[in-house]
């Protein structure tokens, strides 16, 4: 099982997005080369600084996805962390779930009051059946746990819990 991370997501995007705009360019400009000195110069400081074990950082430009994998996932093991590994991000979910959720409803992506099970089959006859995706996505829906026990490392797992 990979061991799951608190990393300090809200300051390493952060310091992504200072980077690049700095470089005077918008993120779909940027070439490859220079995308990679960008993100290395923002985040090995952070790593050290903060002395975070390991971190993963995608960035989207043009529509294609952009990896970068930092340290270890493991400090006990030595596994590196690559785009399979899972990180615990804490309360800072909380916004980007928020901004995204709001932003597919804006777009007509879902609304507010469908039923999360709508969206996502495997919820149809649970305790979630009949939440919202506002209850969901602000959870307010009651009864709900606040993490995943260590053992649910897993999509299945997830879902099954």
């Amino acid at each position: 099982m990979q061991q799951r991370q608190r990393i300090n997501w809200v300051a390493a995007s952060t310091l992504l997005w200072v980077g690049l705009a700095q470089a005077g360019n918008t993120a779909t400009d940027i070439q490859t080369d220079t995308l990679n000195k960008l993100v290395d110069a923002s985040i090995q400081p952070l790593l050290k600084e903060q002395r975070i074990p390991g971190m993963a950082v995608a960035v989207l430009q043009g529509g294609k996805a952009h990896y970068f994998n930092y340290g270890v996932a493991d400090r006990a093991t030595g596994a590196k962390v690559s785009e399979q590994t899972l990180f615990e991000i804490g309360s800072v979910s909380k916004a980007l779930t928020a901004t995204l959720g709001a932003y597919a409803a804006v777009k007509g992506g879902f609304k507010l009051d469908d039923k999360a099970s709508q969206h996502a089959s495997w919820l149809r006859g649970s305790a979630f059946d009949g939440i919202t995706m506002a209850e969901l996505g602000t959870y307010s829906a009651g009864g709900l746990p606040l993490q995943f026990p260590d053992e649910v490392d897993s999509t299945d797992q997830m879902r099954a819990y």
